[in-house]
């Protein structure tokens, strides 16, 4: 499991420590979890943190605003308009963001995709979705999926990524080496992040532990993310 002291360095706040030196490698940790806080800031937040502003100690990394000494996870749901530059801008700070790909039902029962549209451009590294499959909007008459565009399970992530940073072959699916965006459609526990680390196998693993950062959808109930770097954490 990856924690708060796993992230922070010493003599700094978690958020200065995702800030300067980013989030651990994906070759560091493979096959561990990170739990992420949805509640909006405010009562339950201010509980957890008490006594511990970087959340000394503890597990859950919590949806917080820039500037507090906890900042590491944002939640933004809306990912569109302005919203789309903002997300941006705090993923290349170092941040880790979750957003949404859809707003039940509105979404699925009008074919709009401007939402994920969005969400897929802003660079969040957690896009939550209560439609992860082909098939399962089918009881409200639509045909809505949140899939990622191109060939393959994963792309890099079109806001913080290396400018090496390469699709491979994982889990047996082909990503298109023109579709250089990584990006996870998984389905797991809460908090799980290593789907990506779970799934490859072989030399496919070896391109990709070096920290390329990606982003996951996930459903919404079963939010998966991981805040992987370009930087090595240790």
């Amino acid at each position: 499991m990856i924690t708060t002291d796993d992230v922070r360095r010493p003599g700094l706040t978690l958020e200065q420590s995702v800030r300067r030196f980013g989030w651990p490698s994906l070759r560091k940790n493979r096959g561990k979890t990170m739990f992420l806080l949805d509640n909006e800031p405010g009562a339950i937040r201010d509980a957890y943190t008490a006594g511990r502003p970087s959340l000394e100690s503890r597990v859950i990394f919590t949806n917080s605003r820039p500037g507090r000494p906890d900042a590491a996870f944002i939640k933004r749901n809306e990912p569109r308009d302005a919203n789309t530059a903002q997300i941006q801008e705090l993923v290349r700070q170092g941040y880790f963001v979750r957003t949404r790909s859809d707003l039940p039902l509105s979404t699925v029962t009008t074919g709009d995709t401007s939402l994920l549209d969005a969400a897929l451009r802003s660079g969040a590294q957690g896009i939550s979705t209560d439609f992860p499959e082909v098939g399962m909007s089918a009881r409200y008459g639509s045909d809505f999926v949140a899939r990622i565009p191109g060939v393959g399970p994963a792309r890099c992530n079109p806001v913080n990524a290396r400018n090496n940073c390469k699709a491979r072959t994982w889990s047996g699916a082909s990503a298109s080496v023109a579709e250089p965006h990584l990006v996870r459609i998984v389905e797991a526990p809460l908090g799980v992040c290593a789907a990506i680390a779970d799934r490859a196998r072989g030399p496919s693993a070896s391109d990709l532990t070096d920290g390329p950062r990606a982003t996951l959808t996930a459903s919404a109930t079963r939010l998966s993310a991981c805040g992987w770097s370009s930087r090595t954490h240790r």
